[in-house]
């Protein structure tokens, strides 16, 4: 299971369970305030509208 987290969220409660489960999980960090989270934007010009 991918488990993505953000240090000072609950996230880390989220992580403290899975390891008392003995849940195996791959760790993946990622900076909310860096916008990690969204997917990039795509400039092609097939994507680009004029109005």
């Amino acid at each position: 299971m991918k488990f993505y987290e953000f240090a000072p969220t609950r996230s880390m409660r989220v992580r403290w369970v899975l390891q008392e489960l003995g849940v195996e999980f791959e760790a993946i960090s990622i900076n909310l305030l860096a916008g990690e989270h969204r997917p990039p934007l795509n400039h092609s010009p097939e994507t680009t509208h004029s109005y």
